[in-house]
């Protein structure tokens, strides 16, 4: 047997030991260990290069310009991560379950992609000779971060949507303040201003993008109420994506109520 199935296997038999006491799978206290923390940084590097070269064979296998589309592709890939780094750090389970989705998804991207970029390399004249190169330069950083996230899954038990609240590691940072409550997360002056400047970059380079787009005025002139409803939310989103983001630096930065009254 080897030591990786005996390991499994130990796991196993203390899991149900601990599910017969009571235990059960669910939301993780605030703050993630250090282990999980370098595991989503390398998906920042991992799944948002995979959906860059997913993005791109779509333009080629669909003929639309790459630049048509790349502000809101980028934004997508934002949203997610955002998503996920939100969800991680505040410990819910959700969050470790769509990152783990996520990876298995841009995994079978990023294979599609390679594949794509050998068929777009191929044929006389080649479709897209540059792609397969930009390819196998986002691949040499892509492929080592793939083998740290998978090897974090295999081994910190907090990232396993299956594990017992005995079984996680503990958080990098302590979120618990005096008398056991959840000590707020400040973010500083700084933190604050650094923040503002990406939102106000990111939301000027997406209307940028999404105001030369073809598509924009085709569909506000169509008379299709779906169509103009899919613009108007185009617009709205990173208003969305902002104040969502705004809100939850606020809450952390915060006691909870409940907190203060115990």
């Amino acid at each position: 047997m080897t030591s990786a199935k005996h390991r499994r296997n130990t796991i196993g038999r203390t899991r149900s030991a601990l599910q017969a006491t009571g235990e059960r799978p669910g939301n993780r206290p605030p703050g993630a260990p250090w282990d999980a923390a370098i595991a989503a940084g390398a998906f920042f590097l991992a799944g948002g290069g995979t959906l860059l070269e997913a993005y791109t064979c779509l333009a080629d296998f669909a003929g639309f310009s790459f630049e048509q589309y790349m502000i809101q592709e980028i934004g997508a890939a934002s949203a997610l991560i955002l998503l996920i780094g939100l969800g991680c750090r505040a410990g819910k389970l959700w969050g470790v379950k769509l990152f783990r989705w996520s990876t298995h998804a841009c995994a079978c991207l990023f294979l599609a992609s390679a594949v794509g970029a050998v068929w777009c390399a191929a044929g006389s004249p080649p479709r897209d000779p540059a792609f397969i190169w930009i390819f196998l330069s986002f691949a040499v950083f892509q492929i080592p971060a793939f083998i740290i996230i998978y090897r974090k899954f295999a081994r910190v038990r907090w990232l396993d949507p299956l594990s017992l609240p005995s079984e996680w590691e503990p958080p990098m940072r302590s979120n618990v303040g005096p008398g056991g409550r959840r000590a707020p997360v400040k973010m500083g002056i700084g933190g604050w201003i650094w923040f503002a400047f990406i939102a106000i970059a990111f939301t000027l380079r997406y209307y940028l993008g999404l105001i030369r787009a073809d598509w924009i005025g085709a569909w506000l002139g169509s008379g299709d109420g779906l169509q103009e409803t899919a613009v108007f939310m185009a617009f709205l989103t990173p208003f969305i994506v902002i104040g969502i983001t705004a809100w939850w630096l606020i809450r952390q930065a915060r006691p909870r109520e409940r907190d203060a009254r115990q």
